[in-house]
């Protein structure tokens, strides 16, 4: 009898973990789970929880294709706090144990400069071409359409596309196809502008009210060339309170929203702007939303009358992505600025705080760089209630670049929210929305 006992504790001992006696398909059973999970737009925090625990458990068991798309999770803060360095270790891992997929998804990452991942076209096409992956064929060819971290080639990139069976290169091959035999809406010209962006903002925040016209300038992913142009008119007006109206008016279509002046920048707490794509690789995405989040402009006024140029900061809806860099430059339609606002002009430095995403819902990344070790503290609050403060940290950081992430901030009310560090003594704040 002791002899059975001991051989029963001795196999219960030793039985393998639940999901080793029950081995799951991955691809077939867990991946389809995360693939629809990421196209969910608000997805079931539990069930997310859940599943991206089995990822994980499959990822650090071996799984390539799980560390892929437990770089997904990570980099869309799905069942977990966003994290793109984590994303960016599990790309790698996955395309180091074989993943097709994964080796596309860290060039996808370097395309862009996700976060406070470097933004990086050669080490994007890198990735890209080690792999056979469909969708880094796809991309691949729109760097060598656009010229992106390799030299221009039309041609190459049209062939590329021919061989790719995706749905998508099929589309977007047609227009290529169509631009290239009827030599109709050319794409604008490449400019070089990599010096052309405002570096020490001026503001004249009061005599921003009025209407200005002039082109809405979308880069390319470094923000060093203008891609396209896009006519564009926005009005201003002021309702007697701290939110103002603003109208923007494209060649298709006006959009009305409130906007907030807080010195030299505008902060759009619900604007979103509908444009028609140059080129689109759906048949069924023919307009991006743009949400405006911040214009940081500076305003300057000579005998040639009064200009405005500034930054924006934007998200695209349809891909709970930041947009690309972007920048307005304006001139104003109506005069009658007073002499004595020219004094108003006042130096302000740039962004030291970073946010990503902006809106935010979940996570909420803060970057920025220290040029000296220094006592840092951070708090939330509401922008209406700054002394109600609603989430805090504080640490001693060393010199460098760091990222510091808020999470859990889905129980926050939709609205404007302020940022506020303090940096051995230096207040700099950052106005945020929360969708």
């Amino acid at each position: 009898m002791r002899t059975l006992v001991l051989s029963l504790l001795s196999m219960v001992l030793f039985l393998p973990p639940l999901w080793a006696q029950a081995p799951q398909d991955y691809l077939k059973e867990i991946a389809p789970q995360v693939e629809a999970i990421v196209l969910e737009a608000a997805p079931d925090q539990k069930q997310a929880k859940q599943l991206f625990r089995t990822v994980k458990a499959h990822a650090e068991n071996g799984d390539a294709d799980a560390a892929c798309d437990l770089g997904i999770l990570y980099k869309d803060g799905i069942g977990c706090t966003l994290n793109f360095n984590k994303a960016r270790k599990w790309f790698k891992k996955g395309q180091e144990g074989g993943s097709r997929k994964a080796a596309y998804s860290l060039g996808y990452l370097y395309l862009k400069g996700l976060g406070n991942i470097p933004q990086d076209y050669k080490r994007a096409v890198a990735q890209f071409k080690i792999t056979d992956y469909p969708m880094a064929i796809h991309w691949l060819a729109k760097c060598y359409y656009h010229g992106l971290g390799v030299s221009q080639d039309k041609a190459k990139a049209m062939e590329l596309l021919r061989g790719n069976y995706l749905d998508n290169s099929k589309v977007l091959l047609a227009q290529w196809e169509y631009d290239r035999d009827h030599e109709l809406l050319p794409p604008a010209p490449l400019q070089d502008v990599s010096t052309a962006f405002v570096t020490a903002p001026k503001k004249l925040g009061e005599h921003i009210e009025g209407t200005w016209s002039g082109t809405w300038q979308l880069m390319d992913w470094s923000g060093k060339r203008v891609m396209r142009e896009v006519p564009l008119k926005i009005s201003i007006s002021g309702n007697g309170k701290e939110l103002h109206t603003a109208t923007v008016t494209t060649s298709e279509a006006s959009f009305t929203g409130e906007v907030l002046v807080n010195g030299d920048e505008l902060v759009f707490p619900d604007m979103t702007v509908d444009l028609r794509k140059r080129y689109t690789d759906r048949v069924d995405e023919v307009m991006l939303g743009h949400r405006f989040t911040s214009l940081r402009f500076d305003i300057k006024a000579d005998h040639r009358g009064v200009s405005l140029t500034g930054d924006l900061e934007s998200q695209i809806a349809q891909w709970s992505e930041p947009g690309a860099p972007s920048r307005f430059t304006m001139t104003k339609v109506e005069d009658g600025i007073p002499n004595k606002a020219y004094d108003a002009f006042a130096e302000q430095g740039e962004h030291f705080i970073k946010v990503y995403p902006n809106p935010f819902e979940e996570d909420l990344l803060l970057h920025y760089t220290l040029d000296s070790d220094a006592d840092v503290s951070i708090r939330i609050s509401d922008y209406y209630r700054p002394q109600q403060q609603l989430k805090s940290k504080g640490a001693k950081q060393k010199k460098g670049r760091r990222t510091v992430s808020f999470g859990s901030l889905s129980e926050l009310k939709s609205g404007l929210y302020l940022v506020q560090m303090d940096v051995n003594g230096t207040l700099y704040s950052r106005i945020v929305i929360k969708k």
